[in-house]
């Protein structure tokens, strides 16, 4: 695992890390740690859905497109 180290973090912050920490019953890394899990879930949520959004939004817009793969698998056959 990689090492970070945080500077000049401000004294209302690590009261407020301390504190949470002490409530999960953790400690103050261990608080840390999950703060940061709970921010990289939350963006991963947040672009899959983006990205569902942007699938909706060009379904809207084109529609379902047919399959491919019979044109491609004629057009092989027919070069045989």
């Amino acid at each position: 695992m990689t090492e970070v180290r945080l500077r000049n973090v401000d004294p209302e912050v690590l009261t407020v890390i301390r504190e949470l920490a002490r409530q999960n019953r953790r400690t103050m890394e261990q608080e840390i740690r999950a703060g940061l899990r709970e921010i990289a879930s939350s963006r991963k949520g947040h672009l899959l859905d983006r990205l569902a959004n942007e699938r909706a939004a060009q379904f809207a817009q084109f529609g379902e497109l047919s399959d491919s793969a019979p044109g491609i698998r004629a057009e092989r056959e027919a070069r045989w």
